[in-house]
């Protein structure tokens, strides 16, 4: 991206180094901030997500750049964990603070049963925990809490709880928690098989990897999202500074 800049800033008779934006005799352009270095080479303000060096800087000079996503954006949330399990808020306080953000929905997606470390939900927790959501969305006209779940991918590839129980659902999301040693094959075997469930909806946290703490396990995620693409199955790009 900065070689762009340079390229532009060469056209109108300027040269970018470390440091200066400097014109053919020298002497530097005085500059307050970064829109008006862009300003000076005749662009826009490019946000650093946007700087990849790959046509961002003639996409903006004639107006096609992208928008980004922005938190306004933004409808409401299908990963979030409750007192259920291993999450700090009740599912009403949840509700409650997504309402006041202007959001117009909240997916709860306790751990499932096998997730016993982290407080995984049985199939009574559950019924109980639906029953609680059902009450909360009887008070709203304008806001719904759907009932979802972050299930285990077992290590056989079968999706946490049985098919009576997924049926309940409006989504699934399905993560690997355990047994992390698999080599390539078998993880990636495992993860296809998983994927091949019509009640999988997202693939969580598809690398396992926690930042400074775990390598992320072997896997061949070439494999894994063309079958996802094929499945119509979303996979999170997990962006908690533990992951990323």
């Amino acid at each position: 991206h900065v070689q762009e800049v340079a390229v532009r800033a060469a056209l109108r008779g300027l040269a970018l180094d470390a440091h200066h934006l400097r014109r053919a005799d020298g002497t530097s352009v005085e500059l307050a901030d970064e829109p008006a270095l862009y300003a000076a080479i005749g662009l826009p303000w490019l946000p650093p997500e946007l700087r990849e060096g790959l046509g961002e800087s003639a996409a903006a000079a004639d107006g096609s750049m992208p928008e980004l996503i922005e938190l306004g954006d933004i409808r409401g949330v299908v990963h979030c964990h409750s007192q259920y399990s291993d999450g700090g808020a009740t599912i009403a306080e949840l509700a409650a603070d997504a309402r006041r953000r202007g959001w117009s929905y909240l997916g709860i997606s306790d751990h499932s049963q096998s997730a016993f470390y982290a407080g995984g939900l049985t199939s009574e927790s559950l019924a109980r925990q639906h029953d609680e959501i059902d009450a909360i969305n009887a008070s709203f006209s304008d806001f719904r809490v759907l009932k979802g779940v972050e299930a285990d991918i077992l290590p056989c590839g079968r999706i946490d709880y049985p098919v009576e129980v997924l049926d309940r659902f409006d989504y699934v999301i399905a993560s690997v928690h355990s047994r992390f040693g698999m080599n390539e094959t078998q993880m990636t075997d495992r993860v296809l098989k998983a994927l091949d469930d019509p009640h999988m909806a997202i693939l969580g946290h598809p690398t396992g990897r926690l930042l400074l703490t775990r390598e992320p396990y072997a896997i061949d995620m070439e494999a894994v999202m063309a079958r996802a693409g094929e499945c119509g199955v979303a996979i999170e790009l997990n962006a908690d500074p533990h992951r990323l």
